[in-house]
């Protein structure tokens, strides 16, 4: 993978799970202990507003990079195996940071097309140094792209 980006080396496609392009997956905790008589509150893993379905995440960094590919979209039946993950997609983790925006007035110093061109520029400045060769299988992928048409 000499010369190509780890976030989209040179492929022509990107499979997705049905289930998993859908899910929007952000998180945000707050909550609220005492101590000592003190009505304190912890803001934790700010989600985005909007929180964005995974497809569209990819799709926006794909854009950013000028990836000329295209994502294909499986049943969960017809995903290799190493691209599924574990857990329920169908199930829907809603996520909100309307609580930091109100009381602490938090917005985003960045906006997303920025946050993402710097993420993807920082990425393929400092590509890994060792990559686990172990989790790709293109065969699979190849065979599942030519059973999709």
């Amino acid at each position: 993978m000499t010369g190509t980006s780890i976030l989209y080396p040179v492929l022509t496609f990107v499979l997705f799970n049905f289930l998993m392009c859908r899910l929007s997956f952000r998180f945000y905790f707050s909550g609220t202990f005492f101590r000592g008589g003190c009505d304190c509150r912890i803001f934790l893993n700010i989600c985005e507003g909007p929180t964005l379905p995974e497809l569209e995440w990819q799709g926006r960094i794909a854009k950013q990079m000028n990836w000329p590919g295209r994502f294909v979209v499986l049943p969960r039946e017809r995903t290799p195996k190493h691209l599924l993950l574990p857990g329920n997609a169908a199930q829907h983790v809603v996520a909100t940071s309307e609580r930091i925006r109100t009381e602490l007035r938090y917005k985003e110093l960045v906006e997303i097309e920025e946050a993402i061109q710097r993420t993807v520029t920082w990425e393929q400045r400092n590509p890994p140094t060792t990559i686990n060769l172990h989790q790709f299988d293109y065969d699979a992928e190849d065979a599942a792209l030519a059973n999709a048409a």
